[in-house]
């Protein structure tokens, strides 16, 4: 097992009306933008998305806009961009060496800014995907600046824990991603394990966990998906994977509140004071 902890941060908070994540009502509701966070064994860090960056945490309208900022209801500080707090943790944001992107809507990648070291690992058909798809509204082209840093990776024919594609991102049998299609072109989500505890991480397959138990997908999910009948396929299995892991929801914030928020007691401190990147 080459992953010494699992544990989970949110890069800011976004607002929704209820009745769109599947809750009664018009009033407003909190969504996470939870990020996981993975130690491996030789103390580098692979992140499952980046949240928002430093820039965008400390002022949202400048950075993306301040029509997408207010539409979204993106309520974040400086200190709430991820690279900042695994600095308040003891890591250096440096030691981040991957992040893998559940997909590329800018909330998911904005922050691989802050991680000077970290190539982004993406699948090939949400690259091209974003290539193409530029009237979507999730996607910033800003955000990908970063060619010589981006890792495409395809899925195989192997299936597990249900889902028909999946691949192996470590020889150590540690974390997997699989195939999750249908929010986007190209989403995945990223299985992780460690001593005690086994993580998806599905990005924004579903909003909230909830949502397997109802007839159809929520308002926003339907809204925003690109494959109807994908979705809904993918929908299924993450049901049937529900009842013997734990599902991560990107924006899940009833989910993130349960979720480990630091290393566990029987990690071994990082050996590296935290600073910042110059």
């Amino acid at each position: 097992m080459a992953n010494r902890d699992v544990f989970f941060v949110s890069s800011g908070t976004f607002s929704a009306p209820a009745f769109a994540v599947g809750r009664p009502g018009f009033s407003s509701t909190f969504l996470s933008n939870t990020v996981g966070v993975i130690v491996r064994s030789d103390d580098s860090i692979v992140l499952v998305d980046a949240g928002l960056s430093e820039a965008t945490c400390a002022n949202p309208g400048r950075s993306v806009g301040h029509l997408r900022a207010r539409f979204l209801g993106i309520r974040a500080s400086a200190e709430d961009c991820v690279a900042a707090q695994l600095e308040r943790l003891g890591y250096r944001r440096e030691a981040v060496t991957a992040i893998v992107a559940t997909h590329l809507h800018f909330d998911h990648v904005n922050g691989v800014r802050d991680f000077p070291n970290a190539e982004l690992i993406v699948s090939k058909e949400e690259l091209d995907a974003f290539s193409w798809r530029r009237t979507d509204f999730g996607y910033d082209k800003r955000d990908l600046k970063l060619e010589q840093r981006i890792v495409p990776v395809e899925l195989e024919d192997a299936p597990r824990d249900g889902f028909a594609r999946s691949l192996d991102l470590f020889e150590d049998d540690s974390v997997h991603l699989l195939d999750t299609q249908g929010h986007t072109p190209g989403s995945v989500a990223v299985s992780m394990a460690t001593i005690g505890a086994h993580f998806i991480h599905v990005g924004d397959a579903v909003y909230n966990v909830k949502e397997l138990n109802l007839r159809d997908a929520t308002p926003i999910s339907r809204f925003i998906r690109w494959n109807t009948d994908k979705h809904r396929a993918c929908t299924d299995v993450l049901r049937a994977a529900a009842k013997t892991t734990t599902l991560v929801p990107s924006h899940d914030a009833d989910t993130f509140a349960r979720l480990p928020k630091g290393p566990a007691s029987s990690s071994a401190a990082p050996r590296a004071p935290a600073s910042r990147a110059p």
